[in-house]
């Protein structure tokens, strides 16, 4: 199998290399782009299905967290989602949340305490 110049490694060289030249445009993207890479590695011995479903919810996680509002990422990657893996990112967004909200209640720094 050959490898693509988008590699899952390739993409994670370039992620390190935008954040720590100071990229202009934020950590959500490139943060994305990691999570995406590094789902899409772990899905691909099962096949095209898993490393699609995998590679979205992993964008969508990723974006979740670095933003630290589940909401306002699953609406912005509803734009670049295909309608039907629309639950896949949703999905991922509320289990990225539900895991903010048990981070924040561990170490106190909720907005509701």
């Amino acid at each position: 199998m050959r490898r693509s110049p988008g590699s899952p490694a390739l993409r994670l060289v370039t992620l390190l290399a935008c954040l720590a030249t100071g990229w202009f445009g934020g950590e959500i993207f490139p943060a994305s782009a990691l999570g995406m890479a590094a789902a899409m590695a772990v899905a691909s011995p099962f096949g095209t299905d898993a490393v699609t479903i995998c590679g979205l919810a992993g964008m969508a996680a990723a974006g979740a967290v670095v933003l630290g509002r589940p909401i306002a990422a699953f609406l912005v990657f509803l734009v670049f989602v295909p309608p039907g893996y629309v639950v896949v990112v949703a999905l991922a967004a509320a289990v990225a949340g539900g895991f903010l909200r048990t981070q924040d209640s561990v170490t106190g720094t909720g907005p509701a305490h």
